[in-house]
């Protein structure tokens, strides 16, 4: 139960809404203007004149989708109503993106950068006030995609499904693109954006994960954890260097080399980082949290608050 109960907390850390309420039309467009920073607008080149807010037009388009969705009666929410209705709405923002903006090689905008803006609208909304009321509204909502849930996915949901699969029928992350380029797909199209939703969903129902969470509900988890484990597995080995890495990593793991291993350090340390890379969470906090502590002594940092 430790998600479970973890959750209240680790959605007001991650927006505390303002102190809105879910009933609030203010309220509701601060979670949409929250998505749209999202954009990564640095990929995107503008067509229209600065003075033409992309904002207020996001606003304009999802803001009678969101509150036709939560107008809903409780007995109509199903999954298929869902992703029906987060079709239409992704439809909508993708009509204003491409609007106002093309890609830097002047290609339309993709998909992927409309599910994020909804996905994010929807976390968005999750976190303001009295939103548990409408729990049955979020039950059906997808992750929002981008390079950290990808690499999730990659991890968790990729090797679950692969398991016991001809090569023919494996996912291949070698052919997992871009968040944000992203295609739209149809549930059968390989590497769309329906893709990715199913496997989740499916993988959520198959392993229940996260004390049993809905996958909007885990994400608040999945997104930082995948983060702080990415960063340890960047800094493992970097400031001790391969020989002390390898030497600690044997006596801590009882490693033992294969016959190619045994004389190279290189591979050595390879190896170390894949073993690493397979260590609990809690390890690599530990970790992350000790090397860290390190570094800021040798250049005589100390604790403070980043704002």
């Amino acid at each position: 139960m430790e998600y479970k109960n973890r959750l209240t907390s680790t959605v007001k850390a991650f927006w505390d809404g303002d102190g809105r309420s879910i009933d609030d039309a203010e309220g509701r467009k601060k979670a949409i203007t929250r998505a749209t920073r999202d954009l990564m607008a640095r990929t995107l080149k503008r067509i229209v004149p600065e003075t033409e807010s992309f904002n207020n037009a996001v606003i304009c388009a999802l803001l009678p989708k969101i509150d036709e969705w939560f107008s809903l009666p409780q007995d109509s929410i199903t999954q298929d109503t869902f992703d029906e209705w987060h079709h239409e709405a992704c439809k909508e923002a993708l009509s204003v993106l491409r609007a106002f903006y093309i890609n830097q090689d002047g290609t339309p905008v993709a998909y992927g950068k409309a599910q994020k803006i909804v996905n994010m609208t929807m976390k968005g909304l999750y976190c303001l006030n009295e939103a548990k009321k409408k729990n049955i509204h979020f039950q059906y909502c997808h992750m929002a995609l981008d390079s950290f849930i990808l690499e999730w996915f990659c991890r968790q949901v990729m090797p679950w499904y692969n398991k016991g699969k001809k090569a023919t029928e494996r996912i291949k992350k070698t052919a997992i693109v871009s968040w944000s380029v992203i295609p739209e797909g149809d549930g059968d199209a390989p590497y769309g954006y329906d893709m990715y939703v199913k496997h989740m969903r499916d993988y959520f129902d198959a392993e229940h994960p996260y004390d049993g969470l809905y996958p909007l509900q885990a994400e608040f988890f999945i997104w930082s954890e995948i983060q702080l484990a990415m960063a340890a597995e960047s800094l493992y080995g970097q400031d001790i260097g391969k020989e002390d890495a390898v030497a600690e990593a044997q006596t801590r793991w009882n490693i033992q080399w294969t016959d190619g291993q045994k004389k190279d350090v290189n591979k050595q340390f390879e190896r170390c980082k894949q073993e690493f890379k397979l260590r609990p969470l809690e390890e690599k906090v530990a970790f992350l949290r000790t090397r860290v502590e390190q570094l800021c002594k040798y250049v005589n940092v100390t604790e403070t608050t980043y704002v």
